[in-house]
């Protein structure tokens, strides 16, 4: 039990968890909208999603080195860089394996990365203002890539926004919940930028507006998008 608990340790603290959900998550609304994915396109996407959290982290480790929860990649940082550095090498040689239309539309998505990266850097108040929209719409988007780089249609799109609605109040969830470790570290967020209560609320009628979309696509996708859905 101990050997399984230090496995799940470092899968956790190595951001797997959120690979492995990107990827599920890739898989199955490609599925629902019968859009076709290949091998390297899979690789390539939890190459991007690990490669963007573990970059995010090193950075907020040098930024808020006491952060408890950074500790991690404050201890591991050489590892960590080194790591990133050799995956990118790997990305750079899946590249030319890839479609050009997904080339085209992941080169378009990393238009908000690096704008959300730019404005939470140099402009810390509205960065932190829109973070957890702005990380919740690059996963729905970046998740969904194979969906709107070979065919976009109404049902797809729903299917997105109850996904971006969904991740955007899991996000908001995380901040609430670590508000008192990021005041005490000086951390800009948006707990501290809105009013009392209005982040608990705000997580309420994302989850309540998320729930409203999961009737009418579960009756037009049944129980292979209900159940999961419902799971998430």
């Amino acid at each position: 039990m101990a050997r399984l608990a230090l496995v799940y340790h470092f899968f956790h603290k190595l951001q797997l968890d959120v690979v492995a959900g990107a990827l599920f998550t890739a898989l199955w609304l490609s599925h629902l909208a019968q859009v076709t994915l290949t091998a390297t396109g899979l690789i390539a996407l939890g190459l991007c999603v690990w490669i963007i959290y573990t970059i995010d982290h090193l950075l907020d480790a040098r930024k808020y080195p006491t952060i408890q929860r950074y500790g991690f990649y404050k201890r591991h940082q050489g590892i960590l860089a080194a790591l990133v550095l050799g995956l990118l090498g790997g990305l750079v040689y899946l590249l030319p394996k890839l479609p050009t239309s997904l080339l085209w539309k992941g080169a378009l998505l990393s238009l908000p990365i690096f704008s959300y990266q730019f404005l939470i850097r140099y402009q810390p108040a509205m960065g932190a203002f829109i973070k957890e929209a702005a990380v919740a719409l690059i996963y729905a988007l970046g998740t969904g890539i194979f969906i709107w780089t070979q065919g976009f249609s109404l049902l797809s799109l729903t299917a997105m926004l109850w996904l971006f609605l969904l991740a955007w109040a899991s996000i908001l969830s995380y901040s609430h919940l670590e508000r008192a470790e990021d005041r005490s570290e000086g951390m800009l967020t948006i707990e501290h930028l809105s009013s009392k209560g209005r982040i608990p609320q705000l997580i309420k009628t994302l989850l309540a507006m998320a729930g409203l979309l999961v009737l009418p696509l579960s009756i037009l996708w049944g129980w292979v998008f209900a159940l999961p859905a419902l799971g998430m």
